[in-house]
């Protein structure tokens, strides 16, 4: 019964994993948007910590996208 129930699970998860690269990948292009949005919106005013917060969404939205691209080509 528990080989029915891994299998099934197995087999599931397999199913979802082209969904959750491409998730991953539109995920890291949202952050890299949202970030760069937050950098160029607050280059001027003396707004640091929102200069910051844009860096941090870039830097972890390029490593989003550059992981969901390896995920899909390996």
């Amino acid at each position: 019964m528990e080989e029915k129930i891994e299998n099934y699970i197995d087999s599931s998860l397999e199913g979802l994993e082209p969904f959750l690269y491409k998730l991953n990948v539109a995920g890291g292009i949202i952050l890299i948007i949202i970030g760069l949005l937050l950098i160029i919106k607050n280059k001027d005013n003396s707004k640091r910590k929102m200069m910051i917060i844009g860096v941090i969404c870039t830097g972890i939205g390029v490593l989003a996208l550059s992981s969901g691209i390896m995920q899909m080509i390996l």
